[in-house]
């Protein structure tokens, strides 16, 4: 069922009456605000993430540096001792080198 439907009467179609329009509205305006909300969060969570990862492992990589999986000095670099090729390659944003864009 569509939300925008069921937000005025079907009497307030039949009369000009400025309160159905106003909820339609404010409930729009609220979805909004609540979206506004969570990107902002989203934002404030992931610069914090960003941050831990630099904190802990150090900047990250340069674009044109090479990930050499195979390496046991890389793998100590990021902390991936013991892991394989394909389980690094599986690690995807939860790889230490991965920052988030902001």
């Amino acid at each position: 069922m569509l939300l925008g439907t069921s937000l005025s009467f079907s009497h307030a179609c039949v009369a000009y009456i400025p309160t159905s329009f106003q909820r339609g509205h404010g409930v729009a305006l609220a979805f909004a605000a609540a979206n506004g909300l969570m990107a902002l969060l989203l934002y404030i969570l992931l610069s914090r993430e960003n941050a831990r990862r630099e904190r802990e492992y150090g900047s990250a990589p340069k674009e044109e540096e090479v990930h050499a999986f195979e390496s046991e000095d890389y793998k100590r670099k990021w902390g991936l001792e013991g892991m394989t090729r394909e389980q690094i390659v599986a690690l995807g944003d939860d790889h230490p080198a991965y920052r988030y864009m902001l």
